[in-house]
């Protein structure tokens, strides 16, 4: 007679957290309206505790009326910052479920 296997029998992988495009997103903002510039190369710990501050000074509305700003006033920059400030929060993120 045959065993099936169950659950328990198969080895356990642990999946990277999905990316929430929202999050990531309302992230990106507050990195956006910080003061870190792109030629600064900040560390993923760097990241993740102005992006924290940005967001509790400024609140979400506040990032996103920046970003919005920005883009009205500087569009031939403000899609390069953007572009950055995704690329970055995704790499600081990575692995770090919502806060």
């Amino acid at each position: 007679m045959q065993t099936l296997a169950t659950r328990t029998d198969r080895p356990t992988r642990t999946r990277p957290a999905p990316d929430r495009p929202i999050i990531t997103a309302a992230r990106a903002a507050a990195l956006f309206a910080s003061n870190i510039q792109p030629s600064d190369k900040p560390r993923d710990d760097t990241v993740r505790v102005t992006v924290q501050a940005v967001i509790h000074d400024q609140g979400l509305r506040g990032c996103r009326a920046y970003v919005a700003g920005e883009f009205g006033e500087h569009p031939e920059t403000a899609g390069a910052r953007m572009t950055w400030a995704l690329d970055v929060v995704r790499r600081a993120f990575a692995g770090h479920g919502p806060r």
